[in-house]
């Protein structure tokens, strides 16, 4: 391959590659990655002012020709932002340095001391009578302080009081040597040597060997470059500190340092770490951010007193399995700005040890701030309470408590056993607070609290006060602490593949609030990044909306052109991928399957109003959902201090086109369904949807959704508005319960935010295997599709709902709650007089398009069909009627009422999975729809489903005269390429009575129906005016 030169321009870099434009552009990062520093996922790497990184295919498939000039862009966040935030502090911290010595200089010069250059002969016996005066006053404090004085070697008077020298701060000098006689400091405890000029050379590892007590080194800041084999001599080392130099390999000798309890190295160039590290077997703490550790050696995992582990801004994809499992006191490990994700790091081996040991500390930290937020209202109300307890210290330093009414003075009055009916003036409020007081006031609050609060709080005092994780929220929005009714989650399989968890959150007013210690600004370091919630570009919501006059709108014009542009690609994908495409919106505004209505609001304004009639419907994607960290200023107690649900799990999802019933049945009830009848926890499961601005679930996710979970299924806005400050979930009694604890809760141990598109199992093509063993590996990938299952759970569903009742709208009025199958299934075998018809049912859609033109001929035909199945016996007879499907409750009745479903392509067509077993359905599709993308999904979606005991069948028209152009045709409306879907259909009887007849000879034999039909194409009927004319998968007519 030729190889072409290109300039690669990085911040004030100009580099020079040669590099052939035929290999990936992954490879070109790659290279930039070795030469930058900068991550690959963090690159931003455009060419003639377009982005390129992260682009499939050559340099060449992007436009790059020879000679290119390129721009490499560190992303936001990038690894390269902490070393320059680091760079940047250091340099400003060196000028603030020049600033003050300048200062010093003057000062030290009046005193005597020497300060880099030469001297006067008259300031230098000044300079020695001084430190003669600071040299007795190292040797009567045994601290040495010499600190930013600029000197470029330490003063001889320092050796002459060697021996009784403990601490030496020698930082923010000038100091590039250490002097041999340094090893006379024999009493030296603590070296502190940072922001000075020391190299490698003048460093003098040898000579601090000889100083038998050293136990603490910092030498930041300095100009090292390695970390000699010497440093083992440092035996009794403690606290080794080198920040800021340029140290890039460490010795494996450092395995001696085996009291060394913190090692700090941040801001170094080290690419990888020895094996003896795991010999410092009493390191606790590890401080290695902002270097270029690419891999962690097994041998870490022998470091089982470490407990702090610091790797930001590294290189790392993997950690050791053995490092979270065996490094028993590991429960802070921090890797953000590395290639490894959170959900590869839960994945890891021995993670859930790790996770354990965090929760425990962040536990005892939320302990602390509970015994923080009780002593606060104590202490003032001992100022304002008009009966006060009242402490003094008698001569024998005993506390005597006493208590009576406060007089009206500037002054607390306590009496004093010294002197009996004497007061003794003593300033207001001061009071003494002793461990034993603490623990007596704590004792009497929790008394007091249990005597106010009834039973319930009476119990929870008996108990000690503890804190339980899922503990309703009640009065003020406080938290009780009753029993954990549940078991520990064990595991999160398999949402974790599909669906993003998040751990120790609140939900408040529709934002998350993230609690873990990690988002929290902490001693010295900087919070981390908050989840970046992934959600498909797929997920939109549909309304008939326009825009308010005068503004107002979410988006400006240019965004809502893209979501426009978005949305028709979506159709696409959603085609390719799933095998359909349908206009939801059409299908919303007109009844589609189960009933739509007009969109609620609650609280807030919205943006968009509704259009008069509903005419057109705009998209709006859906945007993650806002977080924040937590603050100690939170609106409401149960936010300040929150017990985190255990025994609830929030399942927050992102509906696709959550207006269309079979959009919701089939792209999200199915896969939830499948996912969750895998789940041991299902019954803690809560279901939560997203919609834009606040509002309420749409019908078909209200009508559907319920079926799948005990507890209530809200919208985000209701699930997290803000509960009232006199909210009890003792006297909550919604039904179905919004928790597992049966009240409202605003906090979670663990939260699943699903915002990906399902990938869907495709058991014919993809020939997966079957079994308990082998099920689990295929769910990592996909998730089965099961339309069917999940029909039969909405039938059970909506019949318990219903009880005994029928649900009108069906027109049959008959009971099929006890159907246990079709009545394919008794066709042949006894041949009695008895033998009941087939129920054959027309669906009829409401005014527009897609209509069976003649349902009234189908009807009276079918009434008056006859037929001897094969193996003779009575002849068959139909019961055969016309159907509408207002509601999910009409379609439960209709479908269960039920053999054979004649309806043409749409949404209605997804009340087929509520028909018993054995049942069959007929599709009509109109002329030329099937050179639409998508055109037999459904009949695919079926074959696809291993739960399902439905014979889809398809009728395809031939013969453009029996279609009729739906409104859309007829009133010249883009886009045309979906005209065809919507038109309107003649069916002559002998297609119906070809599909019923087939269907009687399979006698609902799904199997049959897979191997017969099915995989030849044969379960579709292409007909004409005259009639069928043939079966197949491949087109036998131009309209197909």
């Amino acid at each position: 391959m030729m190889r072409a030169k290109l300039s690669v321009k990085h911040g004030i870099e100009q580099l020079q590659i040669e590099f052939a434009l035929e290999r990936p552009v992954a490879e070109l990062q790659a290279l930039l990655e070795e030469k930058t520093g900068l991550m690959v996922r963090k690159q931003k790497l455009m060419a003639a002012g377009k982005v390129i990184s992260g682009r499939p295919g050559s340099l060449a498939d992007a436009g790059v020709k020879p000679n290119a000039k390129l721009m490499l862009l560190a992303a936001a966040g990038a690894a390269s932002a902490g070393q320059a935030a680091l760079q940047a502090s250091r340099v400003g911290r060196q000028d603030a340095l020049e600033r003050g010595r300048a200062a010093l200089a003057e000062r030290a010069e009046q005193k005597g001391i020497a300060v880099g250059g030469a001297a006067s002969s008259g300031a230098t016996a000044v300079a020695a009578a001084s430190m003669q005066q600071r040299a007795a006053t190292w040797q009567k404090t045994g601290i040495a302080a010499l600190r930013d004085l600029r000197l470029a070697q330490l003063p001889p008077e320092l050796f002459n009081v060697a021996s009784g020298v403990r601490v030496l701060d020698a930082g923010g000098n000038q100091l590039a040597v250490l002097p041999p006689a340094f090893t006379v400091l024999s009493a030296l405890q603590r070296l502190r040597l940072s922001i000075n000029q020391l190299s490698d050379e003048g460093m003098g590892w040898q000579l601090l060997g000889a100083l038998p007590q050293l136990s603490v080194l910092s030498a930041d800041d300095n100009r090292l470059t390695a970390l000699p084999p010497a440093v083992a001599t440092l035996a009794r080392l403690s606290k080794l500190s080198l920040n800021g130099n340029q140290i890039a390999s460490l010795p494996d000798s450092i395995a001696a340092l085996t009291q060394l309890r913190a090692l700090a190295l941040r801001g170094n160039r080290l690419a990888a770490l020895p094996a003896g590290l795991g010999g410092c077997s009493a390191l606790v703490e590890c401080d290695l951010r902002d270097n270029q550790i690419a891999d962690l050696p097994a041998e870490l995992s022998q470091l089982t007193n470490l407990r702090l582990l610091l790797l930001d801004n590294n290189r790392l994809k993997a950690v050791p399995p053995a490092l979270l499992s065996s490094c028993s006191s590991l429960a802070t490990l921090s890797l953000h700005s590395n290639p490894i994700t959170a959900e590869q790091l839960r994945e890891t081996e021995g993670y859930a040890a790790f996770d354990e040991r965090r929760r425990k500390k962040y536990d005892k930290q939320v302990d602390m701030r509970v015994l923080r937020a009780l002593v606060a209202p104590l202490k003032t109300a001992a100022g304002d309470a008009k009966a006060q307890l009242k402490l003094t210290l008698a001569p024998s330093a005993r506390a005597i408590p006493a208590v009576h009414r406060q007089a009206p003075s500037t002054s607390s009055h306590v009496w004093s056993p010294s002197s009996p009916g004497k007061p003794v003036a003593r300033r207001r409020g001061s009071v003494r607070w002793t461990p034993a007081l603490v623990a007596a006031l704590l004792a009497g609050y929790m008394l007091w609290r249990a005597h106010s609060s009834g039973p319930q709080a009476q119990q929870a005092a008996a108990g000690g006060g503890g804190k339980a994780a899922g503990a309703a929220v009640t009065g003020e929005g406080a938290a009780t602490a009753p029993p954990q009714q549940c078991a520990p989650i064990q595991s999160f399989f398999p949402w974790g593949a599909h669906c993003q968890r998040l751990q120790h959150v609140c939900v408040d007013s529709g934002q998350l609030i993230f609690y873990d210690e990690m988002f929290q600004s902490g001693s010295g370091r900087d919070p981390a990044r908050l989840p970046t919630l992934k959600i498909d570009r797929t997920r939109l919501h549909r309304f008939p909306w326009r825009r308010r006059p005068g503004g107002g709108a979410a988006e400006d014009d240019a965004a809502a052109e893209q979501d426009e542009a978005a949305a028709e690609q979506v159709e696409a994908d959603v085609a390719d991928e799933q095998g359909e495409e349908e206009d939801v919106a059409e299908e919303a505004g007109r009844g589609s399957g189960n009933g739509s209505a007009a969109p609620q609001r609650h609280g807030r304004m919205l943006a968009y109003e509704a259009k008069p009639g509903g005419e057109h419907f705009d998209r709006r994607r859906l945007p993650p959902l806002p977080a924040r960290p937590a603050s100690s200023q939170e609106p409401r107690p149960y936010l300040v201090d929150p017990h985190f649900s255990h025994c609830t799990v929030p399942v927050v999802i992102y509906p696709l086109f959550a207006e269309n019933f079979a959009h919701v049945f089939h792209d999200l009830a199915s896969y939830l369904h499948a996912l969750l009848r895998r789940t041991p926890w299902r019954q803690r499961a809560k279901l939560v949807a997203v919609t834009p601005d606040g509002l309420a679930l749409s019908p078909p996710l209200a009508s559907l959704l319920p079926a799948l979970s005990n507890l209530s299924v809200q919208s985000w806005a209701d699930f997290s508005r803000r509960l009232p400050p006199d909210y009890n979930a003792a006297t909550d009694t919604q039904h179905p319960p919004p928790s597992f604890e049966g009240g409202e809760q605003r906090c979670f141990a663990s939260l699943l935010v699903c915002g990906r598109r399902f990938r869907p199992a495709k058991p014919l093509q993809w020939g997966l295997p079957q079994g308990a063993e082998a099920e689990p590996d295929a769910l990592r990938h996909a998730v089965p599709r099961e339309n069917y299952g999940f029909g039969q759970e909405v039938v059970q569903y909506v019949q318990r709902q219903s009880g005994s009742s029928s649900s009108s709208g069906s027109g049959s009025g008959s009971k099929s709650a006890s159907n246990s199958g079709s009545r394919f299934l008794g066709i042949g075998g006894g041949g009695g007089s008895g033998r009941q018809p087939l129920r054959v049912r027309f669906m009829q859609r409401d005014s527009g398009g897609r209509q069976l033109l003649n349902i009234a001929e189908l009807v009276a035909a079918c009434n008056a069909w006859r037929f001897t199945p094969p193996g003779g016996g009575p002849p068959l007879t139909a019961d055969c009627r016309q159907v509408a499907l207002p509601s999910l409750e009409a379609g439960v009745s209709a479908a269960q009422d039920a053999d054979l479903f004649v309806g043409m392509h749409g949404a209605n067509m997804a009340n087929s999975y509520l028909m018993p077993p054995g049942s069959s359905t007929l599709e009509v599709t109109p002329f030329e729809f099937g050179k639409m993308k998508g055109t037999f999904g459904p009949s695919i979606q079926n074959a696809q489903d291993a739960s399902s005991q439905l014979l889809w069948w398809s009728a395809v028209v031939c013969d453009p005269s029996l279609s009729e152009p739906g409104p859309k045709e007829v009133a010249g409306q883009e886009p045309a390429r979906y005209w065809p879907r919507d038109r309107s259909v003649r069916v002559p009887w002998p297609v119906v009575r070809a599909v019923l007849e087939e269907a009687v000879a399979l006698r609902g034999d799904r199997q049959r129906y897979l191997d017969e039909f099915y995989l030849p194409g044969r379960h579709r009927f292409y007909f004409t005016a005259d009639g069928v004319v043939g079966h197949g998968d491949q087109p036998l007519c131009a309209g197909a």
